[in-house]
């Protein structure tokens, strides 16, 4: 059924990236439209354009809104930057301020996911004869396990939890050296609870109860009324990103009870269908695509150092028959041209350029040795060399 096929696609996040199609679309126009902040309600308009987006620009707004959260709950690593209020934990990121007050743009650790060189080699959606986003954006990290996933599609749904990105980091080398996969826990950032098969808040006792912290996911008012209906009494002093209520007139088997959330774990995400999944699976399913991406890339690089090389050859031979006489401006320059198999646009060499033979020749054995490093180079040295450089952006400054 048509129908079924498509509203799973747009639900179901992506097993590769982690994105649905519209996260996509929004990911991509801020990487390459976007250069400094932009209004949230613009941004909906420019992915419309951009790439070819057929629904309402709300739901594009409230995309964007969520994939800049960053309060607790909400992403272990945001790749929108929220400038203005994009709501806080208190009401689940529902209470945010309208998306023409609200800016944003990639965060830096996008071009770290997500490296440039991987654009030219991508596989791009084709919509209504237009070339729009690519149709899986491959991060160098199983990125459906940073933040986890939740989606309601017709007949499937997903519920993803997120994990620490450090433990995704080490699994993925275990991943490159043919190691054991090592099975990882739940993680969110910024929660002080406990996390077993199940989201403890956690709580004080002093002859009252001092709750500093509620399950990923609950609002604080949804909480307080709780609280009431059983017949407590409340004080509140919270701060935007923490929670703190004073309780009395309870019991603590009912405060256990009401800070006691299950993990969902709903596993499923879409390549091409509906497929269940583990987190080894991830690791695997997106392994096989990262290696050949980088088989694509080393494989477009090269051609393009070879290329240049070849164009800087022909310069050389040109300016060479120009100073040895052979070409004669004066006489119907196109003619020899052709005969000595030189290309005509070379003509339009500016004349300081022809005294560049030197300056061509060393940027040639520069493009010769970029050659030789690049074709010695493994896919897997490429892969540990971009781990690190995201390993250090994300840990360095704690380091210090």
């Amino acid at each position: 059924n048509q129908y079924v096929h498509a509203s799973n696609i747009r639900s179901i996040p992506g097993i590769i990236d982690e994105l649905k199609p519209s996260q996509r679309k929004v990911l991509w126009t801020c990487i390459n439209k976007v250069t400094k902040e932009i209004r949230v309600s613009s941004l909906a308009g420019l992915v419309t354009q951009y790439t070819h987006y057929h629904h309402g620009e709300s739901s594009t707004c409230e995309t964007v809104i969520k994939m800049a959260q960053d309060f607790m709950g909400s992403n272990n690593i945001n790749l929108l930057k929220p400038k203005g209020q994009f709501g806080t934990r208190h009401s689940n990121g529902k209470d945010a301020a309208s998306p023409r007050y609200l800016y944003t743009q990639c965060m830096p650790i996008v071009k770290l996911l997500f490296p440039p060189d991987d654009y030219p080699v991508y596989e791009y959606t084709n919509v209504d004869g237009h070339v729009a986003e690519p149709k899986n954006m491959v991060p160098i990290i199983p990125f459906l396990l940073v933040n986890g996933s939740m989606g309601m599609g017709t007949g499937w749904a997903c519920n993803i939890p997120s994990h620490n990105v450090r433990d995704i980091i080490n699994n993925t080398r275990r991943y490159i050296r043919e190691d054991h996969f090592v099975k990882m826990n739940v993680y969110i950032k910024g929660f002080k609870g406990k996390i077993d098969d199940k989201y403890y808040g956690s709580y004080t006792v002093d002859g009252d109860f001092t709750v500093t912290e509620l399950p990923p996911g609950m609002e604080t008012v949804k909480f307080k009324e709780k609280i009431l209906k059983l017949g407590g009494k409340i004080q509140e002093f919270h701060t935007d990103t923490q929670v703190k209520f004073v309780i009395y007139d309870i019991k603590e088997d009912q405060l256990k009870k009401l800070l006691t959330t299950p993990i969902k774990n709903v596993w499923y995400g879409f390549d091409n269908s509906v497929i269940p999944l583990d987190q080894k699976s991830i690791f695997v399913s997106h392994g096989i695509e990262r290696v050949k991406l980088y088989e694509k890339r080393k494989e477009f690089q090269l051609n393009q150092l070879m290329e240049t090389h070849k164009e800087m050859l022909l310069k050389v031979k040109f300016i060479q028959d120009v100073k040895l006489n052979k070409i004669n401006f004066n006489e119907n320059p196109e003619q020899t041209m052709v005969e000595l198999g030189h290309d005509l646009k070379l003509l339009d060499l500016p004349i300081r350029k022809l005294g560049q033979t030197k300056q061509l020749q060393e940027k040639m054995n520069q493009i010769l040795k970029d050659i030789q490093v690049l074709t010695n180079t493994t896919v897997t040295q490429m892969w540990n060399k971009e781990l690190d450089e995201l390993e250090q952006s994300l840990y360095s400054k704690k380091r210090k």
